[in-house]
This record gives C-alpha cells, sequence and structure tokens, in this order.
C-alpha cells in the first residue's frame, strides 16, 4: 500500500512540474490555475483508487520518500509563491494547498466529476485566496 501511495505522490508531482512548465511563470493566475487544473485531472483519472490511496496514506507512517515527495510539491507551490512575492507565501503555500485537497476530496466524495465546475470553483478560490492581502 505504501508503494502505491509513493506512486501517486510521484505522478501528481510530476503532473504539477508539467502544469508548471506549461504556464506563463509571469502570471500567478495563470499559474496557479495550471497547477489547481492538474491537481484536479490527477484526482479525477482514478478517483475512487486516488480517494482509497489518500485514506491509508493518512493512516501509514510517512517514509523518506513520500515526505520528499510531498515536500516538493509543497516546494513548488512555494516557489511560485515567493516568484511573485506573496506575503507570508510559506503560510499561503499551505492554506492554498490545504483548501484545494479538501475541495476536490469533497467534489469527488460528492460523486462530481464535471472537470469544468470543478476547476472553475477551485481556481476562483485559489486565485482569490492569494491575491487577497
Amino acid at each position: 500500500m505504501a508503494a502505491l501511495v509513493r506512486d501517486m505522490r510521484r505522478y501528481m508531482l510530476s503532473d504539477l512540474i508539467s502544469a508548471q512548465r506549461s504556464a506563463d511563470i509571469n502570471n500567478l493566475s495563470e499559474v496557479i490555475s495550471a497547477l489547481v487544473n492538474a491537481s484536479i485531472k490527477h484526482h479525477l483519472r482514478t478517483p475512487e483508487l486516488t480517494e482509497i490511496l489518500e485514506q491509508a496514506e493518512a493512516q501509514l507512517p510517512m517514509d523518506a520518500e513520500t515526505q520528499a515527495l510531498k515536500s516538493n510539491m509543497f516546494q513548488l507551490v512555494l516557489g511560485v509563491l515567493k516568484r511573485h512575492k506573496i506575503v507570508q507565501a510559506e503560510t499561503v503555500a499551505q492554506d492554498v494547498i490545504a483548501m484545494c485537497h479538501g475541495m476536490v476530496d469533497a467534489a469527488i466524495a460528492a460523486g462530481e466529476r464535471d472537470f469544468d465546475i470543478i476547476s472553475h470553483r477551485l481556481r476562483c478560490a485559489a486565485v482569490s485566496y492569494v491575491n487577497s492581502d
């Protein structure tokens, strides 16, 4: 189970890196939207499996590799925020990640599968939060 969780995190990190590279790094809203969309696509690829693996991850002791993967995802988001001089970037990164994770999980648990609707809500929330100061 731990190996499956690591694989899930590895794929997620890869999706986020690809999304960041494809976005205009100078446009904060575009980068956030790309990262949000990558996260949703990742979750919707195999929603039931992702939900099971995330539940397992919460119960298992986190090994060094999984911890490093999660740290790399955080650092990716943090780097974007720092590049755009967001005040308290670490706190904002933690909040945005938690907010997005919670909203995607809730939508999928409710049976939602419409990418565009979930993406719109999540992008509005994340971009508004990051831009509020």
